[in-house]
């Protein structure tokens, strides 16, 4: 802990445990100012939250955490971290629950910012347990100025053991100081591609054997995949083939401290996982090609030979992920080809074959010469076959059926016996097969066949079962023709002796009604996808057609992705977002029919911030808020709104009120004199929107010295001067707003010429009007002009000459002049204000009026600029502002010295005038650079430029780093280091991912805070006409005149490659015959450039 001051000082805790029958207690005393948030946490990275058997409370600077009916479980080390802006601070206790009694050991201690272990204090110990305590390893990390006070924390009164064990201490650690880090070199973040190798290295301060590499929380050890290495101090940790898996939070732990690193992957590279595959199916089945890829892609291509496939009746194309299938229905001859799937410009292949129906013989013969024979291949559509013997083509044939077909063989031993089916003229054959036929639904279809013989008989099959004549299926007859008469699809077979003929009846359906399946409309949760999933039916697969009001929804959009399968077709828009609110409409259509329907989708998000949240009035002990409502309700009505107060010297903002249903509230439970801000949130069933704009700071006092705005006025007029010849009775007083037509009566009795109005609301604008009143009846009004509700004076106007001087590394002194004006009402004090440009918003700086004309502003963060100004105020309440300083920055004055030379008032000398006198000088790390900007994008390269900073802390600037953010994640990556200019060109950049940048200087002290971001960048081709830009005019070159010129130079044709930044051309050995005018052209597919330079050659 530091000294305290006036700023504040850092937090302090002390931690205590307790067990008492089953429940466990542990009790922390905080301290600090502003008073530190705590936490308290499980192990290392787990946090006790408060709920179930765990309850936690805090009042003042005590915090407890209470643990119920304590198991097994319950184990573990138990932390309690205190934190404000000056630091943070831990204290632990361990507690042992063990065997089902559970019975429990708490063992507390506190760590300190030096990281030095203090034991739990305890009651002053028996001389016996006095001796179990070892006060070497006791005392073994503490500072020796802490000695006398852990020898009271825990009761130790043996003080020749303590003044012994305070010797040995001295002679083990001499002038040894406390190890506050053990490693030199920190970790390092590593981002490798996929399937390289990651290498995390660090250098320990000393030798110890006390170390280990992590994964999480896991002990890591050496395998094939995994390497660590040793050398002297410097530690490695290998990890090869980097995979999704291996992306964690690895760390080194050296005698009990973490130090960590992450491992992130890169893009991963499209490749096959699994390519596609040859596949072989008979004829009329479905054949399938399968393949998996690496990562998830928006598109790929499927092609036959080097035609494309699109999803129609006969191909499907299914989407799953990594997972791609192309499904061919009813295989045919005229399908066999080579397949390919194009993903990201790789491709796969495979080869379908499609087998037809085999030769069935009836004698299996060797034909000798001169032999005649017929032969048919049963296929049902025309194909080529090729006859091979020994490899050697003899014929080809184009058949349905060849009859007769006179085929000589020369009987010789060299020859391959072939197996024939021969056929007689009394054979039944089909002359005629059936064809494949798609109906309507309900159509009566006719499957016609023709055999070779009247007489022969056919037996008909649907899906290899025999079928008989019914109500539903005929068989009819015409000479050879045999017909069947059917309505239902499936697969029917003519079987005519050996011979069959096989078709498909197909049934084509309208596409569903769907429109009932949107009656309830949908309703989506921002950012969860939007998905409209609608079953369906019919035959050809219906085309499915999306739209948003008038927009076509398609796959080109990044958030779409729409599927259409036999089943069901679905839209799915990821993340959604809130203009996605509205009417979707689906058209589906194939040969049939059409169908459509609407379906109206609500995403519902938070709501939107309240508006114009005012602060009505303040006292001691309570605040009157209001507000109005918000543009939006997320979609979803207003259930009510969420209050919320802070502390000054808190970062936390607590309810105080919740589900308000009106616009307004009343704060109540205000300590006297504290400084609060408040601000609001609005509710619906999703939950809170973002707070609305905070108040300033408000202290909870009573108005003091000031004046109630008036609610009431005096009026006075004069009688009439004429009666109308009859007494004036009484006088009738009525007002309306100004911007009101109504009047409204307030007296109809009053016998006076006066009148008090009362129940005015301040600042409202006013009109009274008075009528006379006799027995006859009531005469003319007179009308007084608008008044105001308000002071009788105004407030006061703007200060002026306001000034800076005396700028400090935290403060800063204001100096200006009361204004001209008071108003009319003495100043009763000042305010003065400074603009917070991170939060565009002016802040009190002082929490009491200012009496003098004078104001220094303290505790305001270094190198940082602010503009000030001061406002007057006076009864009436605060006036205007003056005019505002330029911009000052807050910083430590550098270039003078303060001496004090024999008495003589402080003067001030020019570091740089002094001859004799030596001053040490301890920088600090410069600004943050100026804000990057992006140049010349490309698809895998930019080029950044920045300014230096404003200031470089004291000493020069060594470098510069530079870190690059990609869009949708929340980790910087360092990419580049020990940069000596203001420029950098970058590559290495995935194509078509967006990117921002931003860049530290360094110097010897360290590293800047990082820069404003640049604006987003997409890496992606951009083709643009070039420029070229020659630096300077002549280039002058020294030649030795004894060199031979090698070659003339007339044209030079130098290739331009568009990430290059410059072309470089060099001319070695000039002479005076180089002089010339030199010409450089660059082309590019929207044009070209040139430029031209002289050159003169000097020499002897």
């Amino acid at each position: 802990a530091t000294r305290p001051t006036r700023q504040g000082r850092p937090p302090v805790t002390s931690l205590w445990a307790l067990l008492v029958e089953g429940m466990a207690t542990f009790i922390a005393k905080v301290g600090g100012d502003p008073i530190p948030s705590v936490k308290w946490m499980k192990g290392k990275w787990r946090q006790v939250t408060h709920g179930g058997r765990i309850s936690i409370e805090q009042k003042g600077e005590v915090s407890k955490l209470e643990i119920r009916e304590v198991t097994k479980s319950d184990s573990g080390q138990y932390r309690c971290v205190a934190s404000n802006k000056h630091g943070e601070i831990e204290a632990s206790a361990d507690m042992h629950v063990e065997g089902k009694k559970e019975s429990a050991e708490l063992e507390g201690d506190l760590r300190s910012i030096k990281y030095v272990v203090f034991r739990t204090p305890s009651k002053q110990k028996s001389p016996q347990e006095e001796k179990d305590i070892d006060i070497v390893e006791l005392l073994r990390n503490v500072d020796p100025k802490e000695y006398e006070k852990y020898a009271r924390m825990y009761g130790i009164t043996d003080y020749r053991g303590l003044l012994q064990a305070i010797e040995q201490l001295k002679k083990e650690k001499g002038d040894e100081k406390i190890i506050k880090d053990w490693i030199v070199k920190p970790l390092r973040d590593q981002h490798v591609k996929p399937k390289a190798t990651a290498t995390f290295k660090c250098e320990l301060f000393k030798d110890t054997p006390n170390w280990k590499w992590l994964k999480g929380e896991d002990e890591i050890t050496p395998s094939d995949k995994v390497e660590i290495k040793k050398e002297g101090k410097e530690l490695t940790l290998t990890i090869k083939n980097c995979q999704p898996e291996d992306v964690a939070e690895y760390a080194m732990e050296v005698e009990g401290r973490l130090y960590t690193a992450k491992l992130t992957l890169g893009e991963i590279e499209m490749d096959f996982v699994v390519p596609l595959k040859d596949v072989s199916v008979p004829e009329k089945k479905q054949a399938k090609f399968e393949c998996t890829i690496t990562k998830d892609v928006a598109k790929v291509m499927w092609y036959k030979g080097a035609d494309i496939i699109t999803p129609d009746q006969k191909y499907d194309i299914i989407d799953d992920g990594k997972k791609h299938m192309l499904v061919i229905n009813c295989c045919e001859f005229d399908d066999e080809d080579d397949y390919t799937i194009e993903v990201l410009g790789k491709k796969s292949t495979a080869r379908l074959t499609v087998e037809g129906k085999s030769i069935s013989p009836i004698d299996n013969q060797t034909p000798s010469c001169g032999h005649t024979c017929r032969w048919e291949k049963t296929c049902s559509r025309k194909v080529r076959h090729t006859i091979k013997m020994y490899g050697i083509n003899v014929a080809s044939f184009h058949s349905w059926l060849i009859l007769f077909a006179s085929l000589s063989f020369q009987c010789t031993t060299n020859f391959f016996s072939l197996i024939f089916t021969f056929l007689t003229e009394g054979d039944l054959y089909f002359t005629a097969k059936l064809q494949n036929y798609t109906a309507v639904e309900k159509e009566e279809v006719i499957l016609m066949c023709e055999l070779s013989k009247a007489s022969g008989e056919v037996k008909w099959f649907k899906d290899g079962n025999e079928i008989y004549p019914s109500k539903n299926v005929l068989f009819q007859s015409d000479g050879k023709k045999r017909m069947l008469v059917i309505k239902k699809a499936g697969e029917y077979t003519a079987m005519a002796g050996e011979s069959k003929s096989t078709a498909e009846l197909i049934i084509s359906e309208a596409p569903t009604d769907f429109s009932v399946a949107f009656k309830n409309g949908l309703e989506v949760i921002v950012p969860q996808p939007l998905t409209i999933r609608v079953p369906i039916t019919g035959y050809p697969i219906p085309v499915a057609k999306w739209t948003f009001g008038e927009k076509l929804m398609t796959p080109e959009d990044e958030r779409v992705t729409t599927t259409t399968k036999s089943t069901f077709v679905e839209l799915v828009v990821t993340p959604s977002v809130r203009p996605d609110k509205g009417t979707y409409s689906l058209t589906l259509e194939n040969d049939v029919a059409t169908a459509s329907g609407e379906i109206e989708v609500n995403v519902i998000a938070a709501p939107s911030a309240p508006k114009d949240f005012k602060v009505l009035e303040v006292t001691r002990q309570h605040v009157h808020l209001s507000w109005e409502t918000p543009e939006h309700d997320g979609g979803s009505p207003l259930t009510g709104y969420q209050v919320e107060k802070r502390e000054v010297s808190r970062k936390t903002w607590v309810k105080v009120g919740y589900m308000v249903p009106e616009l307004k509230c009343q704060v109540t439970g205000l300590t006297e004199g504290q400084w609060y801000a408040y601000r609001v949130r609005a509710l619906n069933r999703l939950g809170a929107s973002q707070p609305c704009k905070a108040t300033d700071e408000i202290q909870a006092v009573d108005p003091k010295g000031t004046l109630k705005p008036p609610t009431s006025c005096f009026l006075a007029w004069n009688p009439p001067r004429d009666d109308g010849g009859s007494r004036v009775t009484n006088y009738i007083v009525e007002r309306r707003a100004a911007d009101s037509e109504i009047w409204h009566r307030l007296s109809s009795t009053v016998k006076q010429t006066t009148y008090k109005a009362v129940g005015l609301v301040k600042f409202k604008e006013y009109i009274f009007r008075v009528f006379a009143e006799n027995q006859f009846g009531v005469g003319v009004p007179a009308e007084h002009p608008s008044i105001i509700a308000r002071y009788p004076f105004d407030t006061p106007g703007a200060p002026y000459k306001l000034e800076a001087s005396d700028i400090a590394k935290d403060s800063v002194t204001l100096t200006w002049y009361e204004p001209d004006e008071d108003g009319g009402s003495p100043i009763t004090g000042y305010w003065v204000e400074r603009y917070e440009a991170d939060h565009d918003k002016w802040i009190r700086c002082n929490k009491l009026p200012i009496k003098d004309t004078n104001y220094r502003v303290k505790g305001l963060p270094t190198r940082k600029k602010y503009k000030f100004r001061v406002l007057a105020e006076n009864l009436a309440g605060t006036g205007k502002p003056s005019k505002e300083t330029e911009p000052i920055l807050i910083k430590d004055p550098i270039g003078t010295t303060y001496i004090n030379y024999f008495g003589l008032d402080t003067i001030y000398i020019l570091l740089a005038g002094l001859q004799n006198y030596h001053c040490c000088s301890h920088p600090d790390p410069p600004w943050a650079p100026g804000k990057p900007t992006v140049k010349d994008v490309a698809k895998t390269s930019c080029f950044l430029m920045w300014t230096k900073p404003e200031h470089d802390g004291g000493a020069k600037i060594d470098g510069y780093v530079i870190e690059m953010l990609k869009s949708g994640t929340m980790d910087w990556i360092r990419v580049a280091e020990n940069i000596n200019l203001l420029e950098y060109f970058l590559k290495g950049l995935m194509e078509k991912q967006e990117y921002s940048f931003r860049v530290r200087a360094v110097n010897v002290a360290g590293e800047s805070e990082p820069s404003e971001p640049s604006d987003p960048v997409l890496c992606k081709e951009r083709l643009s006409k070039k420029s070229i830009f020659l630096f300077g005019c002549v280039f002058i070159l020294l030649f030795n005149s004894c060199r031979d010129i090698a070659k003339q130079y007339q044209v030079l044709y130098l290739p331009y490659r568009k990430e290059y930044l410059a072309c470089h051309l060099e001319v070695d050995s000039s002479v005076h015959a180089d002089a010339g005018q030199y010409k450089v052209t660059l082309e590019n597919k929207l044009g070209a450039a040139s430029a031209t330079i002289n050159v003169k050659v000097i020499g002897t």
